[in-house]
């Protein structure tokens, strides 16, 4: 029960006064006070207003411990998963949206950056910068799953593929080309020597029928395997591929390498052969150890009859020699190759033997005596010297034979992977056995460079250089083919 304080109006002394008093007595001068209508109101007035004092402080205390409550409310929010994932979310619609527009995809972009809006209209509302939108209070939750939900339609529209026009090259060398079906891809290269062109949406049916009109025209060496290559008359090629998961088509086209009027060399090297009828060529490599020569105007026929002169010559000593190819080497050691070649070319490498080095002599020398033996050392026998090592019997080795076995062997291997390589329509999945022959690829040759010529018996010497011969060979050919 409250006491109100007031003054006695007979002797100002201080009278407590209770809430449903009508007469007092002072304690101080003993006479009676009565309370009137006036001093009534006045105590419920200060009555009433400390109750309301005391409500507001209520509600003061209350304010204040909801907005401390808030303020840990949202610390926590900023530094739990939520906001940190809000904060990632937000991030990433960043970057698509740059990535999307940067891209030409435009509807994609659009709604990343709608989710970049909507996840920041939830970060505010979560930390309490808004606290409703158009009247409604949304809880953020809501608003962070509406931005998940649009990442479907944002995937969809961003790996559509967007494709661009063209305009198909006038050149002498596109002239040669039937013009695609599609007018959607790219012009990658257009020169008087080379063309490259990507075509979309090119159907399977649409390539085949492609195929079939450069058949008509393309017919010297035309080939398919992961593709279509052929030369016309004129010795320009095409090569077509087809991507049956992108349904592109790839266009690559190639005028012939001009060749000028050449001389059969006249060194020393040369003469071990007969010259080519063909005036016609390129002198790549011309040493006093080695010649290649590249001519035209050789057709199969040519070459086999260039091949039987060369047989002719002496070239007969562990010859190799079928459709396209011929190795062999003559009793004086000198080797050839020679290579038929697309837009009737013929490739020839001639190199000579290589030289000994001489081994030199060791002479033999017999120490004089310093001393005069003792009569223990006379009575032991002497110790006969240390016998010279003798030099390696003539012949081949085994270990040698079957190390130049294994190194022949790995080569039609690694020949043997890289055809189906170069024709597989999934080289990724090959990748590991890939990368694998590759090492074996660097340890033989590095093995091989090691091998000391000059250590060599003749006969391991003639054997080292017809293997060697022989997988030159089988490369040249394999790389014709896969070409």
């Amino acid at each position: 029960m409250k006491l109100i304080k007031m003054e006695c109006p007979y002797c100002g002394g201080e009278l407590h006064v209770k809430e449903q008093d009508t007469v007092i007595t002072c304690p101080y001068c003993s006479k009676t006070v009565v309370l009137d209508a006036e001093v009534q109101k006045t105590v419920i007035n200060i009555r009433d207003e400390a109750k309301l004092k005391e409500a507001e402080l209520n509600d003061r205390k209350y304010q204040e411990e909801q907005r401390r409550q808030e303020e840990l409310k949202i610390e926590k929010f900023k530094k739990g998963k939520v906001g940190k994932f809000m904060i990632i979310f937000m991030v990433i619609c960043a970057l698509c949206m740059f990535t999307a527009f940067k891209e030409h995809k435009i509807l994609a972009g659009l709604i990343a950056f709608l989710q970049l809006i909507i996840l920041a209209t939830s970060w505010l509302i979560a930390t309490g910068h808004i606290q409703t939108i158009k009247g409604f209070k949304v809880p953020p939750f809501v608003m962070t799953m509406l931005a998940c939900v649009l990442a479907v339609p944002f995937l969809m529209l961003f790996s559509t593929k967007t494709y661009e026009t063209y305009v198909w090259p006038e050149t002498e060398l596109s002239a040669r080309l039937p013009k695609p079906k599609s007018s959607y891809g790219t012009v990658n290269t257009s020169t008087s020597e080379t063309l490259s062109v990507t075509v979309d949406k090119t159907g399977a049916d649409d390539y085949a029928s492609y195929v079939s009109q450069c058949r008509k025209t393309f017919t010297d060496d035309a080939s398919e395997g992961s593709g279509f290559q052929g030369y016309d008359a004129d010795g320009y090629l095409v090569k077509l591929s087809y991507d049956t998961t992108e349904k592109q088509m790839k266009i690559y086209a190639e005028a012939p390498e001009e060749l000028d009027d050449i001389q059969w060399p006249i060194s020393e090297l040369a003469s071990v052969l007969p010259s080519p009828s063909s005036a016609k060529g390129i002198v790549e490599l011309d040493r006093a150890d080695h010649l290649e020569v590249r001519f035209g105007e050789m057709d199969r026929e040519a070459v086999k009859q260039y091949v039987d002169a060369v047989m002719e010559a002496g070239f007969t000593e562990n010859y190799v020699r079928d459709e396209g190819s011929f190795s062999a080497a003559n009793a004086e050691g000198y080797s050839v190759v020679i290579e038929a070649e697309p837009r009737s070319q013929m490739f020839l490498s001639l190199q000579a033997p290589k030289e000994e080095t001489p081994v030199p002599e060791v002479q033999e020398t017999t120490p004089e005596p310093t001393t005069e033996p003792s009569a223990v050392e006379r009575s032991e026998p002497a110790a006969e010297p240390e016998p010279t090592k003798a030099p390696a019997v003539a012949g081949v080795r085994p270990e040698f034979r079957k190390y130049m076995e294994d190194y022949e062997a790995f080569y039609d291997e690694y020949i043997a992977f890289m055809q189906k390589y170069s024709s597989s329509d999934n080289s990724l999945s090959m990748m590991t056995d890939y990368m694998s022959l590759m090492g074996k690829l660097s340890e033989w040759e590095s093995s091989i460079d090691a091998i000391d010529e000059s250590e060599l018996s003749d006969e391991e010497l003639m054997l080292f250089n017809d293997v060697n011969l022989r997988v030159a060979s089988k490369l040249n050919h394999a790389a014709i083919t896969m070409n």
